[in-house]
């Protein structure tokens, strides 16, 4: 019986230790992409001119990620989700760690405001040695990354621009085709306009012909001759330009491809 609840406590710690500071992919996380981007751990680091000395302050930052994960300074514990480290340096001394700030991942969050551009998050408060710290998230949809972290007052502030805070793509909807090179519906009516002049400029040589070097029952019988001969052209119109279309831009396709392919 002894055993069996040493184990169930161990599951219980390993659970703990290897869940993600916010729940990313589940409630009202799960529709932005925050799970797919912020996996992995990120930092920035601060300086600042403090004479004689230059302070350092590196943020890392593990919101998604499992609690497994190693941060580059072995100071943060592995079940972070924000860790801060301070150093200060003195001119031809070795750095002093003076502050190491750490939120751990089992604090609770609520989601005080959610759009498609940003997601507004606020932590419960968490002790500092004395102290309390209280901490907000601000995170913001956005093509690049960039991590600015504030710690005044005991109020830590991450202001987070992310793809991750970005809403999933649709994914019901596909994307429109792309659009034809330009020019290309101009010139193909060109030619088709071309097409059809030369018909008519030629049934009317016929006819004008007919009209000159023959009697008026020949004349009639040219004009039937050239409806009807006009009638069968249109008919088989779409189908001769499709065809002539093909020849054109499928044998350029074919020859380009061809071309990639022994490169």
């Amino acid at each position: 019986m002894l055993s069996q609840t040493l184990n169930s406590l161990l599951t219980l710690c390993v659970l703990f230790q290897l869940s993600s500071a916010l729940h990313c992919d589940q409630e009202g996380l799960a529709a932005y992409r925050l799970q797919e981007v912020l996996k992995d751990i990120k930092s920035k680091t601060f300086n600042t001119d403090t004479p004689p000395s230059v302070s350092t302050f590196t943020w890392y930052l593990n919101l998604c990620g499992t609690g497994d994960q190693d941060f580059p300074d072995p100071e943060c514990p592995k079940n972070s989700q924000i860790c801060g480290v301070k150093s200060v340096s003195l001119p031809g001394q070795s750095p002093i760690k003076t502050e190491i700030i750490t939120l751990g991942n089992g604090l609770n969050y609520q989601i005080e405001e959610s759009t498609k551009e940003f997601i507004d998050l606020k932590l419960d408060d968490t002790n500092w040695g004395s102290n309390t710290i209280s901490s907000n998230f601000h995170l913001v949809c956005a093509n690049e990354e960039n991590i600015d972290v504030s710690f005044n007052d005991n109020t830590l502030k991450l202001t987070l621009s992310t793809p991750g805070a970005c809403l999933k793509e649709d994914k019901e909807h596909t994307p429109p085709p792309p659009p034809p090179p330009p020019g290309s519906d101009d010139s193909w009516g060109w030619f088709t306009w071309f097409f059809i002049l030369g018909v008519l400029f030629t049934g009317g040589y016929i006819i004008g012909s007919a009209w000159v070097g023959r009697g008026s029952d020949e004349f009639q019988d040219a004009i039937h001759d050239f409806i009807d001969t006009l009638k069968s052209l249109l008919a088989n119109l779409p189908e001769f330009i499709g065809e002539i279309f093909n020849k054109v831009f499928g044998n350029s396709g074919n020859s380009g491809r061809g071309g990639y392919t022994s490169v």
